[in-house]
């Protein structure tokens, strides 16, 4: 019996970890360390008007094809805050990280 109750167990362990990497890849989340972005990414970046009257910039991050994870959603609020001098609302400057010439949702 305790040996059926430690299988059941591991199995459902499994089936966790299994669908929490199904979900981080379904979700577009790196889980690839090295997938990391830079400030040079920033630098090298066309920056495009965008307007934001709520705010919130994580649609405009998830939006962008480039890898996520937590240290780029970090880095990429930093730059943002400091190249529109700490505001994100309203009238804001966003990164063009992939290239395509949209920003934003």
């Amino acid at each position: 019996m305790k040996n059926q109750n430690n299988n059941r167990k591991k199995g459902i362990l499994k089936t966790l970890a299994y669908g929490a990497t199904g979900l981080a890849i379904l979700a577009g989340v790196s889980i690839l360390p090295n997938k990391n972005l830079k400030p040079e990414n920033f630098e090298k970046a066309n920056w495009i008007e965008y307007n934001n009257p709520n705010g919130i910039i994580w649609g405009c991050y998830t939006n962008e094809d480039i890898p996520k994870n937590q240290s780029n959603w970090h880095l990429y609020i930093e730059q943002t805050r400091e190249k529109n001098n700490g505001n994100l609302e309203g009238t804001i400057l966003l990164p063009d990280l992939d290239g395509n010439g949209i920003v934003g949702k």
